[in-house]
């Protein structure tokens, strides 16, 4: 039997499951025609993070994380739930 310390095993699997999530993301973002990032890797300014309220972002799964000029760049789980349907509505009003 292979011997792999515990807490390899589950730093291992839990980045399975993030790989796994992503691709998911990916997926999800080209069936729906929207962008794909990995947002492990793309900057987040903390400006654009406080367009959004805490508690809105969380209940929308959505974050905003870039802002220029009268453009916002989003980061979301699933852009057509409602909740993040709204804020998107929202925001292009503003910007």
């Amino acid at each position: 039997m292979l011997d792999v310390p515990q807490n390899e095993l589950k730093g291992k699997l839990a980045q399975l499951h993030r790989d796994g999530e992503e691709r998911a993301a990916e997926r999800l973002a080209e069936k729906l025609g929207v962008a794909y990032a990995n947002l492990t890797k793309v900057p987040v300014s903390l400006d654009a993070v406080r367009i959004i309220p805490e508690t809105e972002a969380k209940d929308a799964k959505v974050a905003a994380i870039e802002v220029k000029a009268k453009k916002v760049a989003l980061g979301t789980l699933n852009p057509e739930l409602p909740a993040t349907k709204k804020i998107i509505e929202e925001l292009s009003k503003k910007y």
